[in-house]
């Protein structure tokens, strides 16, 4: 069974998706993480973040964490979607 879902992508990103992959019959609940573009950052203003990646490296330590988050705390499933690109306030980069 694979256990992860890993993924880099210019378009927004799909909750649906990862809800979907990370359900399990075995499992009781579903912890989920959202980020957003915030428009202030050490006190001065943002704009708009453009996230860009060197994505074969990207992968490779997102798989990392996710491996070890797994072993650590016994996780089932785990997705992790991150946006690469230009991102407007309030825009879901993760």
């Amino acid at each position: 069974m694979n256990k992860t879902y890993i993924k880099i992508s210019s378009y927004p990103l799909n909750f649906q998706e990862c809800y979907d992959f990370v359900t399990d019959p075995k499992c009781g609940g579903i912890a989920i993480f959202i980020g957003t573009v915030r428009n202030t950052t050490n006190n001065k203003k943002v704009k708009k973040l453009d996230f860009s990646t060197y994505e074969p490296m990207a992968l490779k330590e997102m798989q990392k964490i996710a491996n070890r988050a797994i072993k650590k705390y016994g996780i089932t499933k785990i997705a992790i979607h991150h946006a690469k690109g230009l991102l407007k306030i309030s825009e879901i980069p993760v």
